[in-house]
């Protein structure tokens, strides 16, 4: 909240509530929130989980116990909880803080203005009876007052000093934080898996085309054509072996990016813990500085990434443009077998038919000389020639077994290539879904550049959060340290007034008593004595004896005034007549207050025997004012641990925690504070006072004292 120093408004009255300290126990709802993924089994809607919670310190009395309700909750995934939190705002809630509210109008907002001058929550400075004291305003308010614009102004209302609404709205605020974090990294995290089965699919589908293509290639070759695709397959088997490689360092720069991902979100993560618990400057600093580092590695990491999977898509490209290209030259290698077969047996065809019928003459030319040479025999009664029609058959079957291996050889060359269009078909379909996955890859990496970008923003609205919170943090702790400076400055000066209040007061002692706190008189001798060592000025009222000529001997008042001591550091006044008829008037001068501590720390008392941990002697006589305070370091539960303030061996002061005080059970904390109320007794100056503690755990652990202090206060006249 903004602080107004040129802002001074006058109250002409007001009041503080000092609310009473109450034994409250605090209990609530246990809410359990789960990470993602997991589901709490509940096994009656109707119940739900609580605590309890007993004050270590209880105040005793009659009608000193209240409840007070809060719900707690801890966060399995992020690993907090404000158990701790809510329990001491509860606890505070009822420790008697401290209230002021005044409402000023008119003249006592002189030329200020609100809305002008100073807003709604605003520290301003109020002057009551002469002090100021600085407060927030909590309202504003327009009125009419004699048919004329007022304004009125409402200053306190709230606690002085509550730094716990501020811990708890920072901790929102880093718990805030926290998730969105771990949002952002479910999202990279998904990203990233995802490009990992897209790489998968098209490993998958690579690996199904090259099984086609060798299968096409087998199904195509003869034994006599394997030969020659030795030095293909030998090649072939180096580009495999180039583009495992490639997929290995693939592989490998996934893995370098995985780990530096995760060793720069560690030392992230490890940074910002490390922040959290030093001040909020140095945690802004240091946090800016972890996300810088990190946002770096995991463009660096993209980067790298993108890189090897471009590397390994070109390696396996190229690696199908060279399956392409051997799968070409196996067809062309087929065809000119082919044609070359074709060409033979058509010559061999020729050459048989221009023997039989000459040179330019075709297939029917040949059966029709040969069916006239076979009729002009007939004619002439001679038999055929028995081997021209065999050797005309013969060579019809061999033609025929020619045409059929033509066939044959054709059909198998359309076979082969019937298999390399639906091997290119394939390869098609294959670099279409390598398209389609090049096209998800670029949206994943797209997808993970604008998440980083996000994250970028999202790390700099939260550090300008983080920085605004640090700000108003020193802020409110300047704010703080000026309260309490004012308040202590306040104190004293009331102490101060306090006690020119009582200097100024008059005392009055009567001779006829004897003796007083400052005086004593003896009227055998008439002297009177002042005590101790206070100083001040003292008027005095006696009556003499004196003899009259006309009335003979009468009584008259003499009046004499002196300063306490004389000039010489004498204390003793010696009366003209010795008589217990007369006052004496006195102011004190204002005194000096003195304070001793009975201290020690870390140490271990003996079983069951007191142990004193110091003593003094009273040095002035006067009204001393006691307080004792004792942390055992890790108490039993089943022992018992005292205190004790004792004067001549008279216990004056004392404090008993009983056998039930300790933790029940082991793995609870065992540090426990003891208190003993505040005491005031009179004492006399040479008396012993002595500071004790007592323990009868059976275990030395268990009888440790951090620190035990006791401080007695008493002012000096």
């Amino acid at each position: 909240m903004p602080v107004r120093d040129d802002v001074v408004l006058v109250a002409d009255g007001g009041e503080m509530t000092v609310g009473r300290q109450l034994a409250t126990y605090t209990f609530g709802q246990f809410q359990t929130i789960l990470p993602d993924g997991e589901e709490q089994v509940e096994s009656d809607s109707r119940l739900q989980n609580g605590y309890i919670y007993r004050p270590d310190n209880p105040p005793s009395g009659r009608f000193d116990v209240g409840f007070v309700r809060a719900d707690v909750s801890i966060d399995l995934g992020a690993q907090t909880s404000d158990l701790e939190d809510v329990i001491d705002t509860a606890q505070k809630r009822v420790a008697g803080e401290v209230y002021f509210e005044r409402e000023i109008s008119g003249s006592g907002l002189g030329r200020h203005r609100g809305g002008v001058d100073f807003e709604i929550s605003d520290l301003v400075w109020v002057e009551i009876w002469g002090k100021r004291l600085q407060l927030p305003v909590t309202s504003i308010e327009d009125y009419f007052d004699s048919g004329a614009l007022s304004e009125r102004v409402h200053v306190g209302g709230q606690i002085i000093s509550d730094v716990a609404q501020l811990k708890r709205h920072n901790d929102g605020l880093l718990q805030q934080i926290q998730n969105e974090r771990a949002q952002l990294l479910r999202r990279v995290e998904g990203a990233r898996a995802e490009a990992r089965s897209l790489v998968a699919a098209e490993r998958d589908a690579r690996e199904n085309a090259l099984r086609l293509e060798e299968r096409a290639r087998e199904s195509g070759l003869t034994a006599e054509q394997q030969a020659r695709f030795e030095a293909f397959e030998r090649e072939q088997q180096a580009r495999e072996r180039e583009v495992q490689a490639a997929r290995e360092h693939a592989s490998n720069a996934v893995a370098e990016e995985e780990r530096k991902r995760k060793q720069a979100l560690e030392s992230g993560l490890s940074a910002e813990q490390a922040a959290r618990e030093e001040a909020l400057k140095r945690e802004a600093q240091k946090r800016e500085s972890g996300l810088s580092a990190e946002q770096q590695a995991r463009q660096e990491a993209l980067h790298e990434e993108q890189q090897a999977r471009r590397e390994a898509l070109e390696a396996e490209q190229a690696a199908r443009r060279e399956g392409f290209k051997a799968a070409d030259r196996a067809r062309e290698f087929l065809t000119q077998e082919i044609s070359q077969q074709r060409s033979s047996a058509d010559e061999r065809f020729k050459e048989l038919r221009a023997f039989l019928t000459g040179a330019g003459k075709d297939q029917s030319d040949l059966v029709a000389a040969l069916e006239g040479l076979n009729q002009q025999l007939r004619r002439n009664g001679a038999e055929p020639a028995p081997g021209l029609i065999p050797a005309y058959m013969q060579l019809n079957t061999e033609l025929w077994a020619m045409q059929q291996k033509l066939n044959e050889a054709l059909q198998q060359a359309d076979e082969a290539l019937k298999k390399g269009q639906e091997a290119n078909a394939t390869a098609i379909e294959l670099n279409r879904r390598v398209s389609e996955q090049n096209t998800r890859i670029s949206r994943a990496n797209r997808e993970a550049s604008e998440a980083a970008a996000e994250a970028a923003q999202t790390n700099q609205e939260l550090i300008k959060v983080q920085q605004a919170i640090a700000e108003m943090n020193r802020a409110r702790i300047v704010q703080i340290e000026h309260d309490n400076a004012q308040r202590d400055k306040l104190f004293a000066q009331l102490q101060q007034q306090e006690r020119a209040a009582k200097a100024q007061r008059m005392r009055v002692f009567a001779l006829g008593s004897g003796s007083d706190s400052h005086w004593t008189y003896s009227s055998s001798n008439g002297r009177l004595v002042a005590k101790g060592s206070w100083r001040g000025d003292v008027q005095a009222v006696e009556t003499r004896r004196k003899w009259n000529s006309e009335s003979g001997w009468v009584n008259e008042p003499a009046v004499w005034a002196d300063q306490v001591p004389k000039g010489g550091g004498s204390r003793t006044y010696q009366l003209n007549s010795a008589t217990s008829n007369g006052l004496v008037w006195y102011h004190v001068q204002p005194g000096q207050s003195r304070v001793i501590s009975m201290n020690q720390s870390n140490f271990t008392p003996n079983y069951a025997n007191w142990h004193q941990v110091d003593a003094f002697n009273v040095q002035a006589t006067g009204t001393h004012n006691f307080q004792a305070r004792v942390i055992w370091d890790a108490v039993h539960r089943g022992a018992n641990y005292k205190l004790r303030v004792s004067v001549d061996n008279r216990v004056v002061l004392s404090e008993s925690s009983g056998t039930s005080w300790g933790p029940l059970f082991p793995w609870e904390n065992g540090v426990r504070s003891q208190e003993a109320p505040l005491e005031s007794m009179d004492l006399r100056a040479g008396q012993r006072v002595k500071f004790e503690v007592y323990s009868d755990a059976q275990k030395s652990s268990s009888r440790v004292v951090q620190s035990a202090v006791c401080k007695a206060h008493w002012i000096d006249d």
